[in-house]
């Protein structure tokens, strides 16, 4: 099996995140899918820039290929040290741009270095991107975890949340709508402007509110809710017959994968027919989109109250879910990405 560094995201982590990590697989933060199928494609070693940089010999000596996180310093070194560690690579180079805003990626004399560039959900149209049309050749595309869907690569028998004991489309409802999600100052003014619009719907039941992260942001005492844990957030998710998945940093987040593995309706703030996602999604099939707060609110009522409509497009969002979080099918996305010359090494073979 080939061995592949994988150079981590320069992030802190409790003692037991870390625990966990080492003892149940990759599966935790937004790389997690990305660095459990890499696991499944290679014999993985992960460590920081900080011990590349202290023992190159030993990291960069005993490795086929090299991915660099795009959180893991590359991009803050100063040019002439990142391009003296880029040029002394004999083996493939990858770069996982895993930022949550679909527009950012790494520059082109980074790119100039990597023969794959993985990009969390990127645009469709590679023409957005700054970068020559040979290195928009080499973007492949990749998805953030699932936090509600645990996976597990160094106990691959344990199944723990890979699917939920109920899916939304067959559960009884309580709630037209649900949200729950944090807000701050900068950020998510959107998900206020949202849950204002809802609230004001008297005919409509909705279920959850906002999270004030920061002292002094100024959040109707009204739409105010405090943080559940994740089981009673599931229950919620089950509970309500429309789900809203408003963007946060970027237009795809945690909660649409969340609401596609519940099997719940799915109605996103943004159209993700503009993100290139690893298998195609139809709006209107898998989930449903909103063009502003009135047509928001519009749909919420009519989904609300069409269940044979709103069911068929929360199971076709579940089977979409199967299609895209299959770690052994972007697993051997990944290792073709990275050596494209080896075509018939099967995932078990070492």
């Amino acid at each position: 099996m080939y061995r592949v560094l994988y150079v981590e995201a320069e992030e802190r982590h409790s003692l037991k995140h870390e625990f966990a990590r080492r003892t149940l697989g990759y599966c935790a933060g937004q790389a997690g899918f990305f660095k459990h199928a890499l696991a499944r494609a290679s014999h993985t070693t992960f460590t920081s820039m900080n011990n590349v940089l202290k023992q190159p010999s030993r990291y960069l000596g005993e490795c086929d290929a090299v991915v660099f996180s795009s959180k893991s310093g590359i991009r803050k070194m100063a040019s002439s040290d990142m391009k003296q560690l880029l040029s002394k690579l004999k083996v493939p180079i990858a770069v996982l741009v895993h930022e949550a805003r679909p527009q950012f990626m790494i520059e082109e004399e980074i790119a100039d270095y990597c023969s794959v560039i993985f990009k969390r959900e990127p645009f469709i149209d590679l023409s957005r991107y700054d970068l020559s049309p040979d290195n928009l050749d080499k973007i492949v595309p990749t998805i953030l975890a699932n936090p509600l869907n645990p996976l597990f690569n160094r106990l691959p028998w344990l199944t723990i949340g890979a699917r939920p004991s109920q899916f939304g489309y067959e559960a009884l409802k309580q709630h037209d709508t649900f949200f729950l999600g944090r807000v701050g100052k900068n950020r998510y003014n959107n998900r206020v402007d949202a849950w204002t619009k809802i609230f004001e719907a008297k005919d409509v039941d909705a279920v959850g509110g906002l999270i004030p992260t920061e002292v002094g942001f100024s959040v109707s005492t009204e739409h105010i809710a405090e943080p559940i844990n994740s089981a009673a957030y599931r229950r919620n998710i089950l509970k309500a017959r429309v789900n809203l998945a408003l963007d946060g940093i970027g237009p795809f987040t945690f909660r649409h994968l969340e609401l596609f593995w519940s099997g719940a309706f799915c109605l996103s703030e943004t159209d993700l027919g503009a993100i290139w996602l690893r298998e195609a999604i139809v709006a209107g099939r898998d989930y449903v989109f909103f063009e502003n707060w009135d047509d928001m609110v519009d749909k919420v009522r009519f989904y609300a109250r069409n269940d044979s409509i709103r069911d068929a497009i929360a199971r076709s969002g579940r089977e979409f879910y199967e299609r895209l979080y299959d770690v052994d099918a972007h697993a051997h996305e990944l290792r073709a990405a990275i050596f494209p010359e080896d075509e018939t090494t099967s995932l078990c073979q070492t």
